[in-house]
């Protein structure tokens, strides 16, 4: 647990980071959620890697940004914001 942590959480903190800033700057809702979209590029990000054993570049995080990460945090609903994985 704690190797996955080390690998994992800097780059989680820093895309956190940015997409509170954005949401600082008013190109995201308020209610937007940041932890999930976090959950969501590193689950896609490692099994791309570690299970497809396919090339993390340019082209393939472009789509994954565009395709994936920008309609889920512009279209956030706030009533399904206050829901967390401890149900």
């Amino acid at each position: 647990e704690a190797g996955k942590a080390g690998v994992f959480e800097p780059w989680t903190a820093a895309n956190r980071t940015l997409m509170k800033r954005a949401v600082e700057r008013g190109e995201f809702p308020l209610h937007a959620d940041i932890e999930m979209a976090c959950l969501v590029l590193v689950s896609m990000v490692s099994f791309r890697g570690l299970i497809q054993n396919k090339p993390l570049g340019k082209p393939f995080f472009a789509k994954l940004i565009d395709s994936v990460l920008l309609p889920v945090l512009k279209n956030a609903q706030p009533s399904l914001s206050h829901i967390s994985d401890q149900a």
